[in-house]
């Protein structure tokens, strides 16, 4: 439904867990298109605390928190994604808040 402003290109790396020293488990690399804007937000991060955010990406790729989002070789963390839904219902892009 918004594809057709997804104009810029990220590189998404899913994670699966982290291994025993605590760095992620890579279990796919994706290039995404998507839309992507810097400015901080304060969002509940992974850990469940009040943190601010680097900025924020919209998707219809499925993003969750802990997966790895590469822009211009600079790697952010996931801390937030959040599934949107337009007026029928359906699923329509993810709102992905990154630091």
């Amino acid at each position: 439904m918004f594809s057709h402003l997804f104009t810029q290109y990220a590189v998404l790396k899913i994670t699966n867990g982290t291994d025993c020293c605590g760095i992620p488990i890579i279990k796919e690399t994706l290039k995404i298109s998507c839309r992507i804007e810097f400015k901080n937000t304060m969002v509940i991060g992974q850990t469940g605390r009040e943190i601010t955010s680097s900025g924020r990406l919209f998707t219809d790729t499925d993003v969750k928190t802990g997966d790895i989002i590469v822009i211009e070789n600079k790697e952010f963390t996931v801390e937030q994604a959040f599934r949107s839904v337009d007026l029928s219902g359906e699923y329509c892009l993810n709102e992905v808040y990154f630091k």
